[in-house]
């Protein structure tokens, strides 16, 4: 299976944005957490820039093949890839067919279209698909993650119902190393009080 294996990082801009200098996904599920400003949707933006295959001789990343299938998909639903091809030509899902939803209508016509394509080696990074969503869209997401077992998901968000998920690497950034663990104390709290 082809996926992102790690990210060596020497541009200092880039280091001061994410806070980091490496770092390793595994072959799966990969959640970017921590605060506002931690670098999460920064370190997207660069996995996204490099798959472009046009990056600077400061920037690096290993994949485990040759080639990788990079979808991006940020929060205002903008979705490239570096591929010629859409994710199914039945189904295509550029501006024109999420013009005119919501934006939770939107998504999940794209994890839809997702779960529908049967993808195998493709790498999509999303960018807070929390945002506009509702419980039952998130839940389908998650579903469409666990069915999509030859994908790999590098996903920033600020969820718990993501970091509650079985086998996924989670990636703290920002100063606290224990930011996703006291987060969800914090809610288990919260929950309890109601």
């Amino acid at each position: 299976m082809m996926y992102l294996e790690e990210i060596f990082i020497k541009d200092q801009q880039w280091i001061d944005r994410i806070g980091e200098k490496h770092i390793n996904f595994s072959s799966r599920v990969n959640l970017l957490v921590g605060p506002n400003g931690s670098g999460k949707s920064s370190v997207l933006t660069l996995l996204q820039l490099l798959s472009d295959s046009t990056s600077s001789s400061n920037l690096k990343t290993i994949c485990k093949a040759k080639e990788c299938t990079v979808y991006y998909l940020n929060t205002e639903l903008t979705i490239r890839s570096n591929s010629s091809g859409s994710l199914d030509q039945k189904n295509s899902v550029g501006h024109l067919s999420l013009r005119w939803r919501s934006h939770g209508q939107a998504m999940r016509t794209y994890w839809d279209t997702i779960d529908q394509a049967e993808l195998e080696g493709v790498v999509f990074l999303i960018d807070e698909p929390e945002a506009g969503a509702d419980y039952d869209c998130l839940a389908r997401l998650i579903r469409t993650i666990r069915k999509s077992r030859n994908c790999q998901f590098i996903i920033a968000t600020h969820h718990p119902l993501f970091w509650c998920m079985n086998d996924v690497n989670i990636i703290t950034l920002g100063k606290d190393p224990t930011y996703s663990q006291k987060c969800l104390s914090k809610l288990k709290i919260a929950l309890s009080n109601q």
